[in-house]
């Protein structure tokens, strides 16, 4: 009697997740903005609250006779911190910084709990998803596109190394015109096609209704339930179901846009928008460049010639002295942090300067390997004090000095590094106590000729795997595909020269 005891209580245990038939759907998305809680030139919108867009997908599901006992809804916030002692500066100054995820990208590299993350993205863990939802922060999405670009493309690739279908949720700017929707839905139809992911264009949905329910959150009541309603049409091809009038009206609303946006022409030509990671196409035979001169710039320097050079252009470091005092020079490039060695940065002056590029310093080798890979998007010294050592950090102070439009551009140093230690575990971010290694220096030069050109400066893979060439290789592999992916939002074709 024990062990059959034993036997109905195992049964009765088991979760409807996990029963024949069932409908898992994951839903990730931010609780918090990247905007949130900062002074000047910044927008402090709220983030798109995916959890209760959820929510109301949870009670669509409970209303539909099919799935009302197996459906098994989820919600993954991408929002989380930690406090980590960091070494900054060359002298190593230990600093208590706490580090902050807000994006996409951030969330899927963020250290703690990654194997286990991955593995429920990838169905591997206890809930074989049928499939994710991906929500991007709206601050994100809207000024640094590419940034949400590199993040659903490395978790819908996640998702699909299982049986799992990706989805992206369009949303909709808190309190913002059409011609914002327009400029999300851009974005994310061409994020969906270069990756071949199906968009729930939420957003659109939003925009056009002829009457909406206002309140204080973001999305409404009735706006939850329409981006529900628009996932819900997206996987079942129908409109959901609902004994409320109002909610019936808003899912054949969902569906009538699902349906209307897969065969419209959502965008044309390449992708133009100013913002922190654009590309310039400069493709003359010959360019010219210059740098504050320190070690980090030095180390860089090498590989950018280089990279130039695979390209067969020419190229000339314009120095400080007198014939290079009123040169006009195609780009500059230096360090970007505010607190960091400031004499040393990155110059914004149009007239002289074709185009200025400004990297976060990278931390001391003492805690580089481990801190690094948190410093994607925010950190604050102390937990209070902001600080914009990180690539995100970088181009937020682009935006709000407005210095997009002089053609100032930010390089994501940590997330090539993140990018590397995935491919290659082994490889250090540095190589010695202060400066990055050759690899990162690799990528970091090649990001930069990339996002100037437009071109692929890339040497030829070298036949031995593992090696210092095949590292270095690796570097401008990934600060290629990283720029064209950052710049166009889809991914550079197979072996592209351009």
């Amino acid at each position: 009697m024990r062990t059959m005891a034993v036997v109905i209580l195992s049964v009765l245990s088991i979760s409807a997740a996990n029963l024949p038939g069932a409908l898992n759907v994951l839903v990730i998305g931010s609780t918090h903005s990247y905007s949130e809680g900062e002074g000047s030139g910044a927008a402090n919108r709220r983030a798109f609250n995916a959890a209760a867009a959820a929510d109301s997908l949870r009670t669509i599901l409970a209303n539909d006779p099919k799935y009302k006992n197996t459906a098994n809804v989820v919600f993954e916030d991408i929002f989380r911190t930690k406090t980590l002692p960091t070494a900054v500066g060359g002298g190593a100054r230990m600093m208590t910084m706490e580090y902050r995820c807000y994006s996409l990208a951030q969330y899927y590299f963020w250290p703690d709990g990654r194997d286990k993350r991955l593995a429920n993205l990838s169905g591997s863990g206890k809930t074989k998803w049928s499939h994710v939802v991906i929500v991007g922060d709206p601050y994100i999405l809207a000024n640094m596109p590419g940034v949400y670009a590199e993040g659903a493309n490395l978790i819908a690739d996640t998702v699909r190394k299982g049986a799992g279908k990706p989805i992206l949720l369009m949303p909709w700017p808190e309190g913002e015109s059409s011609d914002a929707t327009a400029h999300f839905g851009q974005i994310i139809y061409r994020v969906g096609k270069g990756a071949k992911i199906p968009v729930a264009p939420a957003g659109y949905a939003w925009s056009t209704l002829a009457k909406k329910d206002e309140s204080s959150r973001h999305p409404t009541t009735g706006g939850a339930y329409l981006a529900a309603a628009c996932i819900y049409s997206e996987i079942f091809d129908r409109a959901a179901t609902s004994s409320r009038k109002s909610e019936q009206s808003l899912a054949e609303h969902a569906f009538k846009t699902v349906k209307a946006n897969k065969t419209k022409v959502q965008y044309t030509g390449r992708f133009e928008f100013k913002n922190p990671f654009a590309m310039k196409y400069v493709t003359r035979s010959s360019i010219t460049f210059n740098h504050t001169g320190s070690s980090s710039e030095n180390g860089i320097q090498g590989a950018l010639i280089a990279a130039i050079k695979r390209c067969k252009v020419n190229c000339r470091k314009i120095g400080r002295g007198a014939s290079g005092a009123n040169a006009k020079i195609d780009f500059n490039y230096g360090r970007a942090n505010t607190i960091f060695e400031p004499r040393k940065k990155y110059k914004v002056d149009p007239k002289r300067f074709g185009r200025s590029y400004g990297f976060p310093m990278q931390d001391h080798g003492k805690t580089a390997a481990e801190t690094m890979l948190y410093g994607i998007d925010k950190r604050y010294m102390g937990g209070k004090r902001y600080d914009d050592g990180t690539d995100l950090g970088i181009a937020y102070d682009m935006i709000r000095q407005g210095e997009v439009a002089s053609d100032i551009r930010a390089v994501p140093i940590r997330l090539m590094w993140a990018k590397l230690h995935d491919a290659n575990p082994k490889l250090k971010p540095m190589r010695d106590s202060w400066h990055m290694s050759r690899y990162l220096d690799e990528a970091t030069g090649t990001f930069m000729y990339t996002l100037l050109s437009g071109r692929r400066p890339v040497g030829a893979q070298p036949s031995a795997k593992g090696g210092e060439a095949w590292n270095r290789w690796l570097g401008q592999k990934i600060g290629y595909e990283t720029a064209y992916r950052m710049a166009h939002l889809v991914s550079p074709p197979p072996n592209s020269r351009r």
